[in-house]
C-alpha cells in the first residue's frame, strides 16, 4: 500500500508539471495542498520544477528546482532554492540557495548568495553584500574590491574574509581584511585601515595605530 501511495504522489506531481502553469489543488484554488506550478499558493506546494516565475508561496514549498519571487515559510529545493525578491523563513538547496533579501535562514550545500541576510546563512561557497546575524562558509566568493560588504554579527570562514565594515566577530583560518573594524577579528593574518577593537593572529596590522604599534604579532588593539 505504501509503495502505491508513493507512486501516486509522484504521478500527481509529474502530471501537474507536464505543462507550465498547470496544477491541481486539494482545497480551494489557492489554498490547501498543491501539485504543480501554481502562481500563488497558501499551504503546501509540491512541484518538480518551477518553470514559470512563482509570485509567492505562504507555507511550505517543495521542489526539485524551486524558484519563487516571494517566500513566506519554508522552501526546500533538491537542486536549488532561490527567491528573487524576499525570503521570510527558511530556504534550503542541496546545490544552490539565494535571494535578494533574506529574513531567516539560508542554507546551501554548494553556493549561497544574497544581497542582505538578516539571520543565518551557511554554505560551502558564499557571497553576500550585507550580513546581519551569523554566516559560515568554507570559501567566500566576494570581490576583494567590493567595498559595500558589511558584517553586523559573526562571520566565520576558512578562506579570506574581505569586508568594508564589520561590527562584531570576524573569523578566518587564513586572513581577514577590513576598512573599518569594530569588535574582534581572529585569523592567521589580520589587517584593517581603522581598528576599534581587538585583533588576534600570527600577524596583525592596524593602520590607524601609532606607527610603532601598527604591525604586531599575536595581538593588536585600538580603543
Amino acid at each position: 500500500m505504501k509503495n502505491y501511495l508513493i507512486i501516486l504522489f509522484i504521478a500527481c506531481v509529474g502530471f501537474a508539471n507536464a505543462q507550465t502553469k498547470k496544477y491541481f489543488s486539494l482545497g480551494s484554488k489557492h489554498e490547501g495542498i498543491c501539485f504543480g506550478n501554481s502562481e500563488y499558493y497558501n499551504g503546501i506546494r509540491f512541484s518538480l520544477f518551477d518553470f514559470d516565475k512563482t509570485k509567492y508561496v505562504n507555507g511550505l514549498n517543495f521542489s526539485f528546482g524551486a524558484v519563487t519571487e516571494k517566500m513566506n515559510g519554508c522552501q526546500l529545493g533538491f537542486a536549488m532554492s532561490t527567491t528573487e525578491v524576499k525570503l521570510n523563513g527558511i530556504s534550503i538547496g542541496m546545490f544552490l540557495a539565494g535571494t535578494k533579501n533574506a529574513n531567516g535562514i539560508l542554507v546551501a550545500g554548494g553556493y549561497c548568495f544574497a544581497n542582505k541576510v538578516n539571520g543565518i546563512a551557511a554554505s560551502l561557497f558564499f557571497g553576500c553584500d550585507t550580513i546581519n546575524g551569523f554566516s559560515f562558509s568554507m570559501l567566500n566568493l566576494d570581490n576583494d574590491s567590493n567595498s559595500a560588504r558589511v558584517v553586523n554579527g559573526c562571520a566565520i570562514s576558512v578562506s579570506k574574509q574581505n569586508v568594508h565594515k564589520f561590527c562584531g566577530i570576524l573569523v578566518s583560518l587564513t586572513q581577514t581584511e577590513s576598512k573599518k573594524h569594530y569588535g574582534l577579528s581572529i585569523a592567521g593574518f589580520n589587517k584593517t585601515e581603522e581598528l576599534h577593537g581587538l585583533q588576534i593572529g600570527l600577524w596583525n596590522v592596524a593602520l590607524n595605530n601609532p606607527k610603532i604599534f601598527r604591525r604586531l604579532p599575536f595581538i593588536n588593539f585600538h580603543l
